[in-house]
């Protein structure tokens, strides 16, 4: 169900010049009564049973009546920016949304943002925040990714003139303006063109995609939704003409771009771990006569493509499949009387459309892991397997030196490709040499014990401590212990013997009994 409610906040879309599309019916209606004009930026909301709440150009806000919102002129974007808008809702809140804005081709205004508050003017909202600065000069790239919490936002953008990603996370708390930096992948030159073009996410968050218009370049990148770095940088091609629009498929595992230069679509096959197979994958599905431009998967699964000047929108109908079988239509949605005359379509957050479909990936004990350890991960429901290892298996043992993502393909039985991952995080401890715990021994006194029980935990570090009694239950557990000397407070526990269960950080176990008498 979360996910049909965050696919209504896309159920209405407003770009290009006054153009519209609700996607309440199939295929999507026309819609006339817009008033945004914008060669490229423009980003809409609708509310979670997808009536329209605002929308935007990077310049202006304009609310459900198509009317300028309460203190919604002078927005500091550009309206020809590749991604010059985005609007996400504040997690936790039912009446905020953060509008990001980013200036086109590197200039001054940079990367910024708005607060709009929909409790006020009467349920129309109004901007309430204007255009805080974040950073510049950026490119003209800005995306959102889901956190490995499920409830936290990544918003990602890319720096002017260098390599450098620059990710902030917005939570119920609100924004946290220290981002996250990452130096990776293709420097981006000073030259006018670099900063243009597309920066998409995967739905399921985990792939991040570029296209670096005055290189040619294309890229791909994993991400880490836990920290908000990327890795695993990967070319796809450096010779499409005027790289401009990507987008994912809704499981993840197709990936289109376009070039406004050749005014091709590629599609690469992400189903395989094997990074030169994705680049020999790659496959044109379609060519126009005019400039090809955004690309912007819908909440029918369609991904929906803008040629330049033209009464109609082209349409992917099956971007799962391989090749041609993902049925391209140059001229599949009519907007007759309106043109597209834009490049850009409406920018949303793909973690919308995500389909949903993954593999569970289990650990054996849990997923902090000190120096020394080894973990066995495993995965059930397909029928072949390929890790990003190189180990094809249900389950793999690893013993990593550092916090790393397990990543996993699978083809079930009826060639659905799915896959799953495991975040291993690297403890600050490190493995517990047994010369330290003479004959693996714990102090544990008084014991007898009454209301309270001591352990030192000096070069030990203790991780758990837990009691079972003569049946076996567990009845007292308690965790992350850090202190040099121990204390536990037993004072709700019943009179009786006890096994007392001590885990170390080393992967030790400690039994001992233990003795609490009734107070006298």
């Amino acid at each position: 169900s979360t996910n049909l409610n965050a696919q209504n906040e896309a159920k209405i879309w407003y770009f290009g010049a006054n153009i519209g599309l609700d996607f309440s019916t199939s295929p999507p209606s026309l819609l006339t009564n817009g008033v945004i004009n914008a060669d490229e930026a423009s980003a809409t909301v609708s509310d979670n049973t997808g009536n329209l709440l605002f929308y935007t150009n990077g310049l202006t806000v304009f609310n459900k009546s198509h009317s300028v919102m309460a203190n919604g002129n002078g927005i500091l974007g550009n309206g020809s920016s590749t991604q010059g808008a985005l609007i996400v809702k504040q997690p936790g809140s039912s009446t905020l949304y953060y509008l990001f804005t980013t200036d086109a081709q590197g200039y001054p205004n940079g990367l910024r943002y708005s607060i709009i508050d929909m409790s006020l003017a009467a349920g129309m909202g109004s901007v309430t925040i204007k255009n805080t600065l974040l950073q510049t000069p950026t490119d003209e790239k800005l995306a959102a990714a889901k956190h490995t919490n499920g409830t936290d936002i990544w918003i990602l953008t890319h720096d002017f003139n260098t390599n450098t990603f620059r990710n902030y996370l917005l939570t119920a708390a609100g924004l946290n303006t220290v981002a996250v930096l990452t130096n990776i992948g293709t420097t981006h030159d000073n030259d006018f063109l670099t900063p243009i073009g597309y920066l998409k996410v995967s739905p399921d968050s985990k792939r991040v995609a570029v296209a670096i218009r005055g290189m040619n370049i294309c890229e791909l990148y994993d991400f880490n939704t836990a920290t908000g770095s990327l890795f695993n940088h990967l070319v796809l091609t450096n010779n499409l003409l005027q790289a401009y629009g990507m987008e994912f498929s809704a499981d993840g595992k197709k990936l289109y771009a376009a070039g406004i230069g050749d005014n091709r679509i590629l599609q690469w096959d992400l189903c395989t771990h094997s990074p030169t197979a994705i680049v020999q994958s790659q496959t044109t599905i379609g060519t126009a006569s005019m400039i090809i431009g955004g690309m912007q998967l819908a909440p029918d699964g369609k991904i929906y493509v803008i040629e330049y000047y033209k009464p109609y929108l082209g349409v992917i109908s099956n971007p799962q499949s391989k090749g041609l079988a993902c049925n391209f239509n140059l001229q599949g949605l009519s907007i007759s009387p309106l043109t597209t005359t834009n490049t850009g379509i409406s920018n949303f957050q793909d973690y919308y459309f995500s389909n949903g479909l993954s593999l569970n990936v289990t650990a054996t004990k849990d997923n902090t892991i000190c120096a020394g350890e080894s973990r066995t991960l495993s995965v059930s429901g397909a029928g072949t397997y390929t890790w990003n290892t190189g180990e094809s298996s249900p389950s793999i043992v690893i013993t990593p030196t550092s916090a790393a993502i397990y990543s996993v393909l699978g083809i079930s039985t009826n060639s659905q490709c799915l896959s799953g991952s495991a975040t291993i995080v690297y403890s600050l401890c490190t493995s517990i040499d047994k010369a330290l715990v003479p004959e693996n021994r714990f102090d544990i006194f008084p014991n007898p014990a009454q209301t309270k029980v001591f352990i030192p935990n000096k070069n030990y570090e203790v991780k758990s401590v837990m009691l079972i009694n003569s049946y076996g239950q567990i009845v007292f557990n308690n965790q992350k212990l850090n202190e040099e000397m121990i204390e536990l407070n037993l004072s709700d526990i019943e009179p009786g013997l006890y096994t007392a269960v001590i885990f170390t950080c080393g992967g030790f176990k400690h039994t001992q009994k233990l003795f609490i008498n009734s107070i006298a």
